[in-house]
């Protein structure tokens, strides 16, 4: 998103940073004249995050083997052995 010069300085002045700007527009409530970064949107967004961090977790060490067009082959959990001569190719 372009910002003015209007709210570079009002962003410096306040502590705020572009990244906040891009957080408040990712997932905000849009409005009439922009867009309002709700409590409740705040907790949706952790509420997804965490159970994005936990599918992670729990799929630590496995791997995904993709052939041929990028079409998946399988799927299995790698010891320590196997991610080692995987990742030394």
């Amino acid at each position: 998103m372009k910002l003015s010069k209007h709210v570079r300085v009002r962003m410096q002045q306040r502590g705020r940073s572009e990244q906040d700007v891009n957080l408040i527009t990712a997932y905000g409530t849009p409005t009439r004249d922009g867009y309002l970064l709700r409590r409740r949107d705040v907790d949706t967004r952790v509420r997804d995050l965490k159970k994005e961090i936990s599918a992670i977790e729990r799929l630590k060490n496995w791997v995904v083997i993709v052939g041929e067009e990028g079409v998946v082959v399988t799927i299995y959990p790698a010891d320590h052995e196997k991610q080692r001569r995987m990742l030394s190719r």
